[in-house]
C-alpha cells in the first residue's frame, strides 16, 4: 500500500515543487487513457465520426468527475461543502456510481443534440467502463481507500500506520491510513467504555473477537487516558480487513472481459450497456455487505450504492424488454467519398 508513488523535484517551480503523486490519481489518468483509446477505436470502426466520439469522450469524463464528486457529498450531507471542497480532488471523495452516471448524462445529452444514437455508442464505450474500474480500485488499495470489514480469514490485509511530513499535509496527505485511523477510533471506543468492558459480550462497532482481544492488550500498554494519540503510538498497522478493493479490480477485468465478448454477439443497440448495468450492480450490491469505510451513506437499511444498484438492475430488466422492439439492429450506410470510403452509422 503506497498512497503516492513519488515526489517531484523541488527545484521544480511554483505549485509542482515537491508535489506527491498519488497512485489513485495515476490509476485513474490510465483509465482514461486506455477508455479513450479503446472507445475511439471501437466506435470508428462502427462508423461513428471521429469528432463526435471525441467531444463524447471528453464531455464524458467531465461529467463523470463531476457525478463522482457530487455524489459524495450528497451521500454525506454532514461535511463542510464549499466550491472549493467540492474541486478538491485531492482529498479523495470519489464515488464510482456517480462518475457513471455523470458520464452517461453527459454523453447522452452530447449524443442527443447531434442526433447520435446513445445505445449504439454506449456499447462501444461500456466495457472500457468495467476496465476503468479494475484500474482505479487498484488505486483505492494503494492509497487504502474503500477497504472491507475486518476479517479473521486469509483474505485478511492490514493496512499501515504511515505518517507524512508536514510539507506533504497540504496536498491532502493525512498520518494514517483510513482503515487505521477507523480501528484506532473503535479500540478507543471500546477502552474508554469502562462500565461496559467487564461484559463479555460488549463489541461495538461490529468488531471480530481478535480486535476486541487486541485492543484491551494495546489498551494494557497505555497508562493514562486512552486517547487515539495514544493508542496509535502502539498499534502500527490496522486489524485484517477484507481488501474488496482488490476484489472490485478482479471483478472489473472479469466485467470488461464479458463485455468485449457481448459486444461481438449484440442483437440489439444497448445490449452491453444494459448488461454492464446488471452485472455490476449485483456486483455492486453484494460487495456492499463487506465494505466498511466510512462516508458512503445510507437510504434506509442499504447504503447509497446498493439502492443505486437496486434501481439500475431494475432499469437494466426495462429496457431488456424495451430496446429490442424499439431500436433497429445496426443499419448502416457508405459513408461520402472524401472520407475515404467505409462505413458510417446511420442515425
Amino acid at each position: 500500500m503506497r498512497p503516492y508513488l513519488f515526489r517531484l523535484p523541488e527545484w521544480l517551480p511554483g505549485v509542482f515543487s515537491g508535489r506527491p503523486i498519488f497512485s489513485y490519481g495515476v490509476m485513474l489518468g490510465l483509465s482514461f487513457i486506455f477508455g479513450w483509446y479503446l472507445t475511439s477505436y471501437f466506435a470508428t470502426k462502427e462508423g461513428f465520426d471521429s469528432k463526435v466520439t471525441g467531444n463524447t469522450l471528453f464531455l464524458a469524463i467531465v461529467g463523470a468527475l463531476f457525478g463522482a464528486r457530487l455524489l459524495f457529498f450528497v451521500s454525506n450531507p454532514s461535511l463542510p461543502f464549499s466550491l472549493k471542497s467540492f474541486f478538491s480532488y485531492q482529498d479523495g471523495g470519489l464515488v464510482a456510481y456517480g462518475g457513471y452516471l455523470g458520464g452517461i448524462f453527459f454523453s447522452y445529452a452530447y449524443l442527443r443534440w447531434k442526433k447520435n444514437n446513445f445505445f449504439a455508442f454506449a456499447d462501444q464505450a461500456t466495457p472500457q467502463l468495467a476496465l476503468g474500474l479494475g484500474f482505479t480500485r487498484v488505486g483505492c488499495f494503494m492509497y487504502g481507500c474503500d477497504y472491507g470489514r475486518p476479517t479473521d480469514s486469509f483474505l485478511g490485509i492490514s493496512f499501515p500506520r504511515w505518517g507524512f511530513d508536514s510539507a506533504l499535509s497540504q496536498y491532502g496527505l493525512h498520518k494514517g491510513s483510513a482503515a487505521f485511523n477507523h480501528h484506532v477510533n473503535k479500540c478507543v471506543q471500546l477502552l474508554n467504555d469502562v462500565g461496559k468492558l467487564g461484559e463479555i459480550n460488549y463489541n461495538p462497532g461490529n468488531m471480530t473477537t481478535t480486535m476486541v482481544e487486541q485492543c484491551k492488550a494495546f489498551g494494557a500498554k497505555i497508562h493514562g487516558t486512552k486517547s487515539f494519540e495514544a493508542l496509535a503510538q502502539v498499534m502500527t498497522q490496522s486489524f485484517p480487513v477484507h481488501p474488496t478493493q482488490l476484489y472490485a479490480s478482479l471483478a472489473g477485468f472479469a466485467i470488461f472481459a464479458f463485455l468485449l465478448w457481448a459486444r461481438k454477439h449484440r442483437r440489439f443497440d444497448g445490449q452491453v450497456f444494459l448488461l454492464f448495468l446488471l452485472t455490476y450492480g449485483i456486483f455492486r450490491f453484494l460487495i456492499e455487505f463487506v465494505r466498511d469505510d466510512l462516508q458512503r451513506g445510507n437510504v434506509g437499511v442499504l447504503s447509497t450504492s446498493q439502492f443505486i444498484s437496486l434501481l439500475l438492475v431494475g432499469a437494466a430488466g426495462i429496457g431488456w424488454w424495451l430496446l429490442p422492439r424499439q431500436l433497429n439492429r445496426l443499419t448502416l450506410e457508405p459513408a461520402p467519398a472524401k472520407t475515404g470510403g467505409g462505413k458510417k452509422r446511420k442515425h
